[in-house]
């Protein structure tokens, strides 16, 4: 691996709140800010209602870790276990490893 690539794999997002702006212009780009930094720009490939629920999903995202966390805590606190208890830990484990860029 090479010093670029371990710098991207143990790199972390830029914590949320995360902001839309949307960027008027020929190509209707939204722009999604934490504050004085530039997340993301979203691309007007589509119409403008399903650029705008992209954009907000995007934005969405540093809270649903944050929750789906708070939730895999509490669950794993319960101390609860079944079939499905334990492939909804699985599945949250893995979700909440691709946000963070690690390898499932």
């Amino acid at each position: 691996m090479t010093t670029s690539e371990a710098q991207i794999q143990n790199s972390t997002p830029s914590p949320g709140p995360w902001e839309l702006a949307r960027n008027f212009g020929p190509k209707d780009d939204i722009e999604i800010w934490h504050n004085a930094d530039l997340v993301a720009i979203v691309s007007n490939q589509t119409e403008l209602g399903t650029l705008l629920a992209n954009a907000r999903l995007i934005v969405a995202a540093p809270d649903l870790l944050a929750a789906l966390q708070r939730t895999l805590g509490a669950l794993l606190r319960t101390g609860r276990t079944s079939p499905l208890i334990e492939k909804i830990i699985e599945e949250a484990r893995d979700a909440i490893d691709a946000a963070r860029g690690k390898a499932q």
